[in-house]
């Protein structure tokens, strides 16, 4: 699998660094089934208990039962995502409870929520699916020189610190400057005396784990060394 996008860039200069940009395009957009899901429906049906509170008055006291009652529910589902579901519904119950020896309270009504659970028939699996792209790598280029440092040169430092793979790694680069073919580490470092300097042309081009690739080039003048104020040459 190989991409391989070419552009050249602009050169932004900022303070004594330039860099070059490109790349990160999405690439090989698929559609790819991330879940299935069971889908459930039909006629959930199951029984509730509920309870009638009654009190009894006697020359002993009270009696206060309590008498359970089956409530029926049921609920037709079209789909869910659960094979099990609770079903719920207010009903209404009798009750009286004890108001001191010998006397019940006046027998009322109270609303209490009743529930239990049913299970839905099987009806098959739903496949989700999600758009994906891969994506091709970032090539970066930066230059640094120093054309007024004390070591008696411009280093030039050439690198790749700003490549990048969003959705994984860069595995290989490969240098060219002026068509002629420079290494393949993550940067190059070029020495520029007083008698030299120019106009070079530099070429990246790098590959990620997927066998993406992605090539930037740039116009860059390096600068040659100037003896800083006070310095002593021989």
């Amino acid at each position: 699998m190989s991409y391989f996008k070419k552009s050249i860039h602009i050169i932004f200069l900022i303070c004594c660094s330039l860099y070059a940009y490109s790349g990160d395009e999405p690439v090989n957009c698929r559609d790819v089934i991330v879940e299935e899901k069971n889908i459930y429906g039909g006629l959930a049906q199951c029984e509730a208990i509920g309870y009638d509170q009654y009190c009894e008055p006697t020359e002993n006291g009270n009696i206060v039962t309590r008498e359970p009652r089956t409530v029926f529910l049921s609920r037709e589902y079209e789909r869910h995502d659960r094979e099990t579901v609770t079903l719920q519904k207010l009903v209404v119950f009798n009750f009286a409870q004890g108001a001191g020896p010998g006397a019940c309270s006046i027998p009322t009504t109270i609303n209490s929520l009743v529930s239990c659970s049913a299970k839905l028939d099987f009806l098959g699996k739903e496949l989700i699916r999600e758009n994906r792209c891969d994506y091709t790598p970032q090539a970066s280029i930066s230059v640094t020189q120093n054309p007024s440092s004390p070591v008696g040169h411009n280093p030039v430092v050439i690198s790749s610190s700003g490549s990048s793979d969003r959705d994984g790694s860069i595995v290989s680069y490969k240098w060219h400057i002026d068509g002629v073919y420079a290494g393949s580490s993550a940067s190059l470092q070029r020495v520029v005396t007083e008698y030299d300097g120019g106009t070079i042309n530099i070429q990246l081009e790098v590959t990620d784990n997927d066998g993406y690739t992605d090539s930037v080039s740039s116009t860059v003048y390096l600068k040659p060394w100037k003896c800083p104020r006070n310095c002593v040459t021989y």
